[in-house]
């Protein structure tokens, strides 16, 4: 029996729409909720979590504002 490939890395829901960060500098079209996540065991997932996990280490009451800065770096790979 073979498992079938998810068409998504992340499930995520929205918390605000048209978001502005802190100055208003930064604006996001949606900005998310970390408080429940699906995640498909994918390589880009499970790297993005990595990233994540990193991000979370050294700024640990920032979970939802780094998640957001993660999902738009253009560092990592882009998750689905």
């Amino acid at each position: 029996q073979t498992q079938q490939q998810s068409k998504y890395d992340l499930l995520v829901a929205v918390d605000d729409h048209n978001y502005n960060e802190f100055d208003a500098v930064v604006k996001f079209d949606d900005y998310y909720c970390t408080g429940y996540l699906a995640i498909a065991q994918t390589p880009a997932s499970i790297e993005f979590l990595s990233h994540w996990e990193k991000e979370l280490q050294a700024n640990p009451q920032l979970n939802q504002p780094l998640f957001n800065s993660l999902l738009r770096s253009k560092e990592i790979p882009k998750v689905r």
